[in-house]
């Protein structure tokens, strides 16, 4: 006891320190679980979860979905989808290769080049005309025509000019001349011609595109034998519209103009089909080709058969060969 007669509060034994200390921290963790509610009901979100050992049983009549089969499910339908579309793209490059290489390169329908059906026809244009430095004059328009856009040796080019204006008023304009060249030389001569039926209906495209010698030399435009079969023109056929150019790479100008045969060369003595051989063409190119489209397509169907041996297979737009050949890819 003190001796000045005066009262002191007692001091803190070592066994009370920590119960209050354990006292000061289990009212801040329930201050803070206080305050952590608070904001999220201001927030709208959920409070979080809590696991127990012990999991509630679902309600009477409830039903229990697992997702884990779901995606399951959806993972084997996108793998199906996708081993489906390979076949397709397999088939679908097998199928246009073999059905575009039917014919020789030079030996096409018409219908595949409509632009080189009627080459001679003239030219027909009209733009604003062009202002000195830069730019045009939309007020003033400009038509051309000619009857030819190149020129060989011994050709004739015929050119219409005028300008009209707002009021209509046409301008006289005057070509002074124009250029062509010729040669007789050796090298790789590209020629083209018009094949029409006896209807006059426009049926093939023949080209020759080969290396000749100097002088005088033949020129062959053949149409093939399964185009003929295919397309059944009325006969005879006839050749028109010739025209060819020699090609001279790595020059300028990079080819030179032969004289074109405008119109009706000659006309086929052949009178019929009969005789005619209605095979596809082959060549090493092409035979090539076609075994390696073939073993794709082999190998998206064996995917898609190892996946869902019960499946069906997609539609194919032409038949399977019988034996395509494998080639090893290195």
């Amino acid at each position: 006891m003190p001796t000045d007669g005066r009262r002191r509060a007692p001091l803190l034994t070592p066994l009370r320190a920590p119960l209050l200390a354990a006292l000061l921290v289990a009212l801040l963790v329930a201050l803070l679980t206080v305050l952590l509610a608070l904001w999220l009901r201001a927030s709208g979100a959920a409070p979080p979860a809590i696991r127990t050992g012990v999991q509630a049983a679902p309600a009477a009549g409830a039903r229990v979905v697992d997702p884990a089969p779901a995606g399951v499910r959806q993972d084997a339908a996108a793998r199906r989808r996708v081993l489906q579309q390979q076949v397709r793209l397999a088939d679908h490059t097998y199928c246009s290769y073999l059905q575009h290489t039917r014919y020789p390169h030079g030996s096409r329908p018409a219908g595949h080049h409509p632009d080189q059906r009627y080459p001679n026809q003239p030219v027909l244009d009209a733009q604003p005309m062009r202002i000195d430095g830069a730019g045009s004059d939309a007020a003033i328009l400009l038509h051309t025509s000619q009857s030819r856009v190149y020129l060989a040796a011994g050709e004739a080019v015929a050119f219409s000019v005028h300008a009209s204006g707002a009021g209509g008023n046409p301008v006289a304009l005057v070509v002074t001349r124009a250029l062509a060249q010729g040669v007789r030389e050796a090298g790789r001569y590209v020629v083209s011609g018009r094949i029409d039926d006896a209807r006059g209906r426009p049926f093939a495209l023949a080209s020759f595109n080969e290396v000749l010698g100097p002088g005088r030399q033949a020129v062959t435009l053949d149409v093939f034998g399964a185009l003929l079969h295919d397309g059944a023109p009325a006969m005879p056929l006839r050749l028109r519209d010739v025209e060819g150019y020699l090609l001279r790479e790595d020059r300028d100008p990079d080819r030179l103009l032969l004289p074109r045969r405008e119109g009706k060369v000659f006309d086929s003595r052949t009178r019929s089909l009969d005789g005619i051989p209605d095979d596809e063409w082959q060549s090493e190119e092409r035979s090539r080709y076609l075994a390696e489209y073939a073993q794709d397509r082999v190998r998206a169907h064996a995917r898609l058969r190892a996946a869902y041996p019960a499946g069906t297979l997609p539609d194919s737009a032409c038949p399977m060969p019988a034996q395509p050949v494998l080639i090893n890819r290195f």
